[in-house]
């Protein structure tokens, strides 16, 4: 059985692949996951291979992308899709971490008129994940403490502490953890604080709070 939390604890963005097709049965795996997460959420999650244009643009370069050929678009009809993605989203990531990929949300630096061509008119863009053979898997970074995103305490129960430690583990936009998770009357009101990309945070954010804690859907305010 595959321990999430250990893979959330491996796992670090990942910006530079190596140029080597993925195995076509691996592909197969990721396009059955990717269509298994659609039903759940009613998104429209696409995944792209071998698309060496979809990051072929300065901004990629800016970003310090290498070789990336294939990648997730997080997209779906409606408005307010930002949380929903950033839940659904991780949720792959770790099916792609488990498969021995890695991976980076990517907000901006990508290449916009390629990625368009996956939209259907119809549909809203929310945001990319980059994934692939990694040439390497990235690197540890700085976290805020426990009590700097939540009001937990020395006497809060033992779950939603471990529920917040998942939290900070979780991948924000420049690693700017603006979230705040309080825990009243046993249940959680979690926020997303102004800042770029807020939203989609918050969805990441609440998936590993759920998998930290051993609850689901039903924690929430």
């Amino acid at each position: 059985m595959v321990n999430i939390l250990e893979l959330m604890n491996k796992r670090h963005s990942v910006r530079k692949y190596i140029d080597e097709e993925i195995d076509s049965s691996v592909k197969k795996i990721i396009e059955e996951k990717v269509c298994e997460v659609n039903r759940e959420s009613n998104l429209n999650i696409r995944a792209v291979f071998d698309d060496k244009e979809g990051f072929n643009s300065k901004l990629a370069k800016y970003g310090k992308f290498e070789n990336v050929n294939n990648f997730l678009i997080m997209k779906g009809v409606g408005n307010d899709l930002s949380e929903v993605c950033g839940y659904y989203g991780e949720k792959l990531v770790m099916e792609l971490m488990n498969l021995g990929l890695g991976s980076c949300w990517v907000a901006l630096t990508y290449n916009k008129k390629n990625i368009k061509k996956y939209i259907e008119p119809n549909e809203n863009l929310v945001i990319v994940i980059a994934f692939g053979i990694p040439a390497n898997w990235g690197y540890s970074r700085k976290s805020k403490l426990p009590k700097q995103v939540s009001n937990v305490n020395e006497d809060s129960p033992q779950w939603f502490k471990d529920g917040v430690d998942c939290a900070l583990n979780a991948p924000t936009a420049i690693n700017q953890q603006k979230f705040m998770l309080t825990l009243v009357d046993g249940k959680v009101k979690a926020k997303a604080r102004f800042a770029p990309s807020a939203k989609v945070d918050l969805g990441i954010v609440k998936y590993h709070f759920e998998i930290g804690s051993g609850k689901d859907h039903s924690i929430w305010m």
